[in-house]
């Protein structure tokens, strides 16, 4: 009987407690990994909502310093027009040939200064275009980098997953061995951990099939958040199998009462 308990105790101790705790720590660990991507994804979305803010407030300004800027050329060449045909008229009476050569340069300059503004106007909206597009490439560079870094840490973090699984399944294996040596029936318990292996091999084999692209685009991220959660499901049904395991084998190792003989004692009348 001692030796049964003692051997309960060592089992208990080996997969309860340690695997409680590994288990409790890796979760902890993931979830702050969750929280960490989750917090990242906020600082970036910040971060370019920021950008592009300060962005759109520039070229508002840009605009309204242009449009201000035309305004007054246009104002200045009337204003020196104006000027200059009042000093012909100072300088004495105009004659229709001076009126007409005047009005032919006026004629002309308009449709130079008219030119050269639609150029300014152009040169702007093609600058604005080409910020615009180059913002926009670093924010899809961006959002790409953060992509790859998250699909890495739960790539990570699924090897981890798979790590512990395998460390609880290799001390389930030797306490199995252990037990089945000592006359323990282990049969269960030994078909949920083979079972709870090959899932567990599956997860690996997906897992290693899994890559992550330099460029990440919006195909590529769903494609593998849809393999990450394959690869999870197999974990699942892993660790599911390796409970009902570890379960097994603890109803195997508890020790069995024997009824008992003792002949009740008789009563007189």
């Amino acid at each position: 009987m001692k030796k049964y308990l003692i051997l309960s105790l060592v089992l208990a101790m080996t997969l309860g407690v340690s695997g409680v705790t590994r288990a409790e720590n890796n979760g902890n660990e993931q979830e702050q990994n969750r929280n960490q991507v989750q917090q990242d994804r906020k600082d970036m979305r910040n971060s370019i909502q920021d950008a592009r803010e300060a962005l759109r407030g520039d070229i508002k300004g840009e605009r309204r310093d242009l449009r201000e800027g035309v305004r007054q050329e246009r104002e200045d060449f009337k204003d020196g027009r104006k000027a200059e045909f009042e000093a012909m008229k100072a300088d004495g009476e105009v004659t229709p040939e001076e009126r007409a050569t005047f009005k032919a340069g006026l004629e002309a300059d308009k449709v130079a200064l008219k030119a050269d503004i639609e150029a300014k106007k152009l040169s702007f909206e093609t600058e604005v275009k080409t910020r615009k597009e180059a913002f926009k490439k670093e924010t899809e560079e961006k959002k790409s980098a953060w992509r790859e870094e998250a699909e890495k840490v739960r790539t990570e973090g699924l090897a981890n997953a798979i790590s512990n699984i395998e460390s609880a399944q290799a001390r389930l294996s030797l306490k199995l061995v252990e037990m089945s040596a000592a006359g323990k029936n282990v049969t269960t318990a030994q078909t949920s951990l083979a079972s709870s292996k090959t899932n567990l091999e599956t997860a690996k084999t997906k897992l290693a099939a899994l890559t992550i692209p330099t460029t990440m685009t919006a195909e590529a991220f769903a494609a593998i958040k849809l393999s990450i959660n394959d690869i999870k499901s197999s974990l699942i049904l892993s660790r599911g199998d390796l409970n009902t395991a570890i379960k097994l084998a603890r109803l195997a190792n508890t020790p069995v009462v024997p009824a008992s003989t003792t002949t009740p004692p008789t009563t007189t009348q």
